[in-house]
């Protein structure tokens, strides 16, 4: 009875550190939208637990459909029994009929009494998206210029990204973009421009400002205007296309902050990978921020562009802050047009932030904030479901571990997987005599993560086995588990103080030994967890023997 009640104890204590984490969950609606348009969705994060949480990451990704999903914004920090706020951009194509699809948003972050929830303890939310027909004539109003207000320094040259949106269904020639500025605190001119709008899709121009000498803070405005002519022959003037205008502020040295945009001064630094993707379709990369400086750093924007013809760069979640001496994630996309000429090119990035203290950081291009992206042939992708188990690699799919790992009792395991292919991947993680959270992980198709699994042994060595269930891939992995305190224990327990066992030769504590623990393992970590409480219980409970007397 004992044993039962104490088992009952246990199951509960884990179901609530497990439950903790559903406190957190997304007000997510299904969508309806036009064909070539760009919409912005708001959803609401609600916290139900009596503590603060602060959010670390949100990933948006489309699972499947016609549309391309991307993170805005989000609230850093959502107050216990509040709310916070999500932001979403949705982007539909020229599609020749109506599409449905889903798309999900994950969730990450800790609460203010240092109760951690990964992405695999918060539940993904999903949410359809219909794309509806509309068959519109694509007009001048189609075409559309975004631009945001500019800070500089005086005497000094800044240069930024604007971009001009296509949101009709017929390809846009750009003849020329004209800027013209009110004011003599400044000069502004293009610096590069795009030659082609492709439908439903937009591109980046960039200006160079010059800023002159002034005795206190100055301002003027720049308005932005655009020509040029549709594939069917539409022709759009300057006067046909909505003018955009923003404002530039220049700064007073003796005033304003300390602006850094160069490496050496900012002391962030890009540590970046080739994105590859095939002709016609999407590849995924992982960028990195690394922050050398002894603050933390609070990202305030982050942009992707390019000024390729072939594809187009776009940014896909990332952590707004960068801890001190630490890095942050940057996700990114580069989807390759079919006509898209095979060969390597280079994207940019632009960060805009602060550190605690007050600097500002704002990094454009060049030589750190640039990224190299490769276009390489479609493959045919083929399912090779017959391959042996124990293969070292897949054609689409990629599962990085350590091939050995040393923890005290309990630690983490990084692993990292690329899931390229077009079908959701799963990865299963046992073990004799350890357990692993999670268990189990879910990676969607063209899917990039890394995660950290929290791994605790009850023996001094084992093995933590991955089974990688996806298209064309049956294999296993694994990483040795080195656990220095169940080594520790293993030699100080079993002997008194005259060194000898404390355990009769005719008494047995439990039916089976190490060896058997292990043996039983092996059929599947959850058993073993049973196994080792049954051990922990029974020991609490064994009645203690009596003192054998002299008389």
């Amino acid at each position: 009875m004992r044993l039962k009640i104490a088992l009952l104890g246990l199951a509960l204590i884990v179901s609530a550190e497990a439950a903790i984490c559903d406190n957190i969950w997304i007000g997510a609606e299904d969508i309806v939208m036009k064909r070539a348009d760009t919409e912005y969705f708001y959803f609401p994060i609600y916290n139900d637990y009596d503590k603060d949480f602060d959010t670390y990451a949100i990933e948006v990704w489309r699972d499947t459909g016609e549309f391309d999903v991307s993170l805005v914004d989000y609230t850093e920090v959502i107050d216990a029994e509040g709310e916070g706020e999500i932001t979403i951009r949705v982007e539909t194509g020229n599609l020749d009929e109506e599409s449905f699809g889903q798309a999900y948003i994950k969730i990450r972050g800790e609460f203010d009494d240092e109760r951690y929830c990964g992405f695999t303890q918060i539940d993904e939310t999903y949410f359809d998206v219909i794309v509806e027909m509309d068959e519109s004539k694509p007009g001048c109003n189609d075409i559309r210029i975004d631009a945001f207000n500019v800070y500089i320094n005086e005497n000094s040259t800044e240069t930024v990204s604007f971009e001009i949106e296509n949101r009709s269904g017929e390809d846009f020639g750009l003849y020329d973009i004209d800027l013209e500025e009110n004011s003599s605190y400044f000069d502004a001119w293009i610096y590069s421009m795009p030659s082609i709008v492709r439908d439903d899709d937009n591109e980046t121009f960039r200006v160079k400002i010059e800023s002159n000498s002034v005795s206190e803070e100055r301002q003027g405005t720049v308005s932005i205007e655009a020509k040029g002519m549709f594939d069917n022959g539409d022709y759009c003037s300057f006067s046909n296309i909505d003018e955009e205008e923003f404002t530039v502020f220049v700064e007073n040295s003796s005033g304003s902050q300390n602006t850094s945009n160069t490496q050496e001064d900012s002391e962030i630094e890009l540590v970046a990978s080739t994105v590859q993707a095939e002709r016609g379709r999407t590849g995924y990369a992982t960028l990195f921020l690394e922050n050398n400086a002894e603050e933390n750093f609070l990202v305030d924007y982050i942009g992707i562009f390019d000024l390729s013809s072939n594809f187009k760069a776009e940014e896909s979640g990332y952590e707004k802050t960068v801890p001190a001496f630490g890095s942050s994630y940057i996700n990114v996309k580069v989807n390759a047009y079919d006509y898209a000429s095979i060969g390597n090119y280079e994207a940019y990035l632009e960060i805009a932030g602060h550190y605690q203290n007050g600097k500002q950081v704002h990094i454009f291009g060049d030589s750190l904030g640039t990224f190299p992206v490769e276009i390489v042939e479609k493959r045919v992708f083929e399912y090779a479901n017959s391959e042996p188990v124990g293969q070292e690699t897949c054609s689409y799919f990629s599962l990085i571990v350590p091939s050995k790992a040393n923890i005290e009792e309990s630690g983490t395991v990084p692993i990292t997987v690329d899931n390229r292919s077009y079908d959701r991947a799963t990865i299963r993680l046992y073990g004799a005599g350890l357990t692993a959270e999670p268990m189990l992980i879910s990676v969607p198709k063209n899917t990039l993560i890394s995660e950290n699994v929290f791994v605790s042994s009850v023996l001094n060595e084992t093995n933590l086995v991955y089974k990688i269930e996806a298209p064309g891939c049956n294999i296993e992995k694994r990483t040795a588990i080195i656990s220095t305190v169940a080594e520790q224990d293993k030699g100080e327990e079993g002997e008194n103080e005259t060194g000898k066992d404390e355990t009769d030769e005719n008494e047995t504590i439990f039916p089976f030994g190490t060896t058997g623990f292990v043996a039983l393992g092996q059929a599947g970590a959850v058993l073993g967890i049973l196994v080792l409480a049954v051990i922990v219980i029974f020991l609490i409970f064994r009645r203690p023997k009596k003192p054998q007397t002299l008389f």
